[in-house]
């Protein structure tokens, strides 16, 4: 005796594959988009604050004293401090910690705040889908 379907269950099954298919392809376009154009990060983040000084050769000790001067702020210091170096890819000099990143000039003097929100957005779509990190992650994974 051979098991058969009935008719509404493969309807309903179509019907849920199609969907699911559809969903699934949503996420797939929004992470492959943003993981596309995350390809031009360096160049984004350069975009979006124009103004700041570009540099390869800068004062090293005058960099070091800023960056030790942060380290005792208190109000800016947290658990991972970083001396971000000029690149010929990324000619700024900045120091960031967790929560905010300021740009030095050549002098080794501190300017202004980084300000990359379209950047940041793009990179928390892909990693994460703008959902709670831990969820987002998994999803992103999952689809992957």
């Amino acid at each position: 005796m051979a098991f058969r379907l009935s008719p509404a269950l493969v309807k309903d099954s179509l019907g849920a594959h199609t969907w699911l298919g559809l969903m699934v392809g949503a996420l797939m376009y929004l992470i492959c988009l943003s993981g596309a154009l995350l390809v031009f990060q360096n160049e984004l983040e350069r975009w979006e604050q124009p103004q700041i000084e570009e540099f390869v050769d800068y004062d090293r000790a005058a960099a070091e004293r800023t960056f030790n001067e942060a380290i005792f702020n208190p109000g800016f210091v947290t658990e991972h401090m970083y001396l971000v170096l000029p690149t010929e890819d990324v000619p700024r000099l900045r120091i960031a910690s967790e929560d905010a990143s300021f740009f030095l000039d050549a002098h080794g003097s501190a300017g202004e705040v980084e300000r990359i929100g379209f950047s940041e957005m793009l990179v928390k779509l892909h990693l994460y889908l703008h959902l709670p990190e831990s969820w987002g992650i998994i999803l992103v994974s999952t689809t992957g």
